[in-house]
């Protein structure tokens, strides 16, 4: 990341809650720098304070997912809880096919606005 991303980094570390650490992680991961981007959005998760706790899993679920730790996205997906949609759209980024996902849903996620996107599926196996 760029000086404004180092920035945007280091006033995530400093805030009292997790959500910026969640966001600046994940960013971090969609940049290829994924081992440093799972410690983040971990970090975030642990620090607490977070405005929906079971999204930042999501997002966690969906970083995992992307770099391709399938089985580790998977499960972390199987744990998001809660009734405010987020359990709802983990189970929708994954549909278990017999022994194998069979399906991701690449979505995007508004933390201030707290909308969850459905824009696409993809088959994994393709």
């Amino acid at each position: 990341m760029g000086l404004a991303g180092e920035d945007e980094l280091d006033r995530a570390l400093a805030a009292k809650e997790g959500d910026a650490l969640v966001k600046v992680g994940l960013n971090y991961v969609y940049e290829g720098d994924t081992q440093k981007g799972f410690r983040l959005i971990e970090q975030g998760i642990k620090k607490g304070g977070l405005k929906r706790p079971e999204d930042a899993k999501l997002r966690l679920g969906e970083a995992q997912l992307h770099a391709g730790q399938k089985q580790r996205g998977v499960q972390t997906l199987r744990e998001v809880r809660g009734k405010d949609g987020a359990a709802d759209i983990a189970r929708l980024i994954y549909f278990p096919s017999q022994d194998e996902i069979g399906c991701l849903a690449a979505f995007e996620f508004d933390f201030n606005l707290g909308t969850n996107l459905l824009l696409a599926t993809a088959n994994l196996d393709a």
